[in-house]
């Protein structure tokens, strides 16, 4: 007697599609780091090591920095308090500050691009490590130096972890606390145009990140707290902050 019933597809196996997101639960219980493509399995592509050399440290931050429109470098910060300086062929010929400079461990350094403040002026790179003080590259720079005149609260290992340029002006922020320069010079947080603004001290540890928009400055603490500084108004007295969230944070290395 012959077979009577019916014959059912089990969906279940792999599947040729890239997309992760358009691929069924059902179609692949476990992989890691392969691709489907091409009626294949293969070995998904990695990254490519560019410098034959090591550095002293880890990456702990890195820029690609353009000085002018012409000039391409490329910047990297290491866990151990160097700042390192390549110009194309990642050999980093360059040492701009010699490991143990800075005080990395903990920290996620930021770098910020500012300077520009006027035609014919450097562009600047500042360095915020919230254990040092702020550093600054002027130009196509081999060297940083600590920034001209920083507010007096900046003192010691009293330092701004992160920072913005917003208003035409460099934003510094240590612990609840948002410093801004003067807009003619982004060294100059003493000056007339200066100032700062604290943020509502009772909510979260510190400020750990800023969103510059047109008219407002989006502002994140750690681990929860989020608000918009308002600088739409021609008199920097008038600036104010306005909380948005007291229950969460922004995403980022401190969340």
């Amino acid at each position: 007697m012959s077979y009577v019933g019916s014959t059912l597809e089990v969906p279940l196996g792999i599947d040729g599609m890239f997309g992760i997101k358009r691929i069924p639960i059902t179609g692949l219980l476990q992989a890691r780091n392969i691709t489907l493509e091409n009626n294949l399995i293969e070995k998904l592509g990695g990254a490519t090591r560019q410098n034959a050399v090591a550095l002293s440290g880890g990456v702990a931050a890195e820029l690609d920095w353009w000085p002018d429109s012409v000039t391409q470098r490329f910047i990297v910060v290491t866990d151990d308090g160097g700042v390192f300086r390549d110009t194309g062929p990642w050999t980093f010929p360059t040492t701009v500050l010699a490991a143990g400079t800075l005080t990395i461990a903990g920290q996620s350094p930021h770098l910020v691009e500012g300077g520009n403040e006027a035609p014919g002026s450097n562009k600047k790179l500042f360095l915020f490590t919230g254990n040092d003080a702020v550093r600054v590259g002027s130009g196509d720079f081999v060297a940083m130096t600590t920034i001209a005149n920083p507010p007096a609260d900046w003192a010691g290992a009293r330092q701004p972890r992160t920072g913005a340029v917003h208003q035409a002006r460099l934003w510094g922020f240590l612990e609840h606390t948002a410093y801004f320069s003067t807009p003619d010079d982004h060294e100059d947080f003493t000056g007339v145009g200066s100032g700062s603004i604290p943020i509502e001290p009772g909510v979260g540890q510190f400020i750990s990140g800023a969103l510059p928009t047109r008219l407002m400055l989006i502002v994140g603490k750690f681990p929860r707290g989020l608000f918009i500084v308002n600088t739409s108004d021609i008199t920097i007295a008038n600036w104010r902050y306005d909380p948005q969230s007291r229950a969460i944070g922004p995403a980022g290395p401190y969340c």
